[in-house]
């Protein structure tokens, strides 16, 4: 397995440092053994936390895929879409 730290570091190309951020860009373009590295190092309600407070930032394949990884209700997932405005947008993932 991936050391959390050495992973979470290639997703700061851009300097980033806060870790949920760098969780955010794994989430969204880490590799399978990467996605079981963030389910085994968080807690899946911390994960689950992120994901719908800062559902914008992950584009639509990616929500589908965490809303069932994390079992998210569609009550939950609707109502983080309606509390952020920036989930509407069809953003490209981080690259």
């Amino acid at each position: 397995m991936i050391a959390p730290k050495e992973f979470l570091e290639k997703y700061s190309w851009d300097g980033k440092r806060d870790e949920e951020s760098l969780i955010i860009r794994a989430m969204c373009l880490g590799t399978t053994d990467e996605i079981i590295t963030i389910m085994k190092t968080y807690e899946t309600e911390r994960l689950r936390e992120i994901y719908l407070r800062r559902i914008g930032e992950f584009v639509a394949s990616n929500r589908t895929f965490w809303k069932l990884m994390l079992d998210v209700t569609d009550e939950e997932y609707n109502r983080a879409l309606a509390e952020n405005p920036r989930a509407a947008w069809n953003m490209p993932p981080f690259r």
